[in-house]
């Protein structure tokens, strides 16, 4: 891209504003902001770029058939391995009419349909391909109260009720954790039995690189029992990475509130636009 400088005649920072700043930018990062310049090759006004922090873009493609449309998976309720980057298609002329609009970045994940339906990517609009567009890894993408409960006719194991649909989730959460639990508990019998091979080892047979060969084995073992899926799960249940919430009412925030405290998630609610208590809002 090489050097570019800006004139900004009105600058926002997101603390504040400023006029006739000089930006100057060097291979796509800004590298100096001053009082005075001896040229500049753009003029107007300045703002950071908008960050859109829950959006289906690149899945659900604008001018394009219904059809088309890739922003929810219909096969399960919970679906952790579902990465929205292998959905996106950049050429859809949304990514454009944002960036006209100053959005140059989102956090896309997969639509509300499914319990958990899937991870979430921040991306950048600007770019040409998905693989240049990524940004970060973000979490999951979760959904509470009605959207779960009213695809009955998808796929899988689908409660037509909300009690039914958390039952589903807590139960998988349950299944996880003790499954963590246990296999924790194998790794930590065989490193007893190790220390203990080698407490008895008086001939000393056993080196130090076959006990640390071993220790490794039993490491591996431990790893090796978790299938990709479950870990996933467990980034999500030990707080590593957030989940982004779809909730609206009350009844449904209040059980999001729940289900943190039971199983400390690291989540955000999202959307709750039928939360009408101070208390269950704050």
């Amino acid at each position: 891209m090489g050097k570019i400088v800006i004139k900004a005649n009105l600058l926002f920072d997101g603390k504040g504003k400023s006029e006739e700043k000089y930006i100057v930018v060097e291979d796509e990062k800004i590298v100096e902001i001053s009082d005075s310049g001896k040229g500049y090759d753009y003029e107007g006004i300045v703002t950071p770029a908008f960050i859109d922090a829950h959006s289906h873009i690149g899945l659900g493609r604008e001018a394009e058939p219904y059809t088309e449309d890739e922003v929810n998976d219909i096969t399960s309720q919970l679906m952790p391995l579902n990465n929205p980057l292998n959905s996106v298609y950049m050429d859809d002329r949304a990514f454009q009419d944002t960036m006209d609009f100053g959005v140059l970045y989102s956090c896309i994940v997969p639509g509300s349909g499914n319990l958990l339906g899937g991870q979430a990517k921040v991306i950048r609009h600007f770019a040409p391909t998905v693989k240049e567009a990524f940004v970060k890894d973000y979490g999951f993408k979760m959904a509470l109260g009605y959207n779960p409960r009213s695809t009955g006719m998808w796929k899988g194991e689908r409660p037509n009720t909300r009690m039914g649909v958390y039952a589903i989730l807590e139960k998988k959460f349950d299944e996880i954790l003790a499954k963590k639990e246990k296999s924790e508990f194998e790794k930590e019998k065989k490193l007893y039995e190790l220390e203990k091979k080698i407490k008895d080892d008086k001939d000393k047979k056993l080196t130090p690189d076959m006990v640390k060969y071993e220790k490794e084995l039993i490491e591996r073992e431990y790893e090796l029992s978790f299938s990709t899926e479950e870990k996933k799960y467990l980034e999500l249940l030990s707080g590593e990475k957030k989940a982004k919430v779809h909730v609206h009412k009350e009844d449904d925030v209040i059980y999001l509130i729940d289900l943190v405290k039971k199983y400390g998630l690291n989540a955000t609610a999202d959307h709750t636009g039928d939360v009408f208590h101070k208390e269950i809002f704050d």
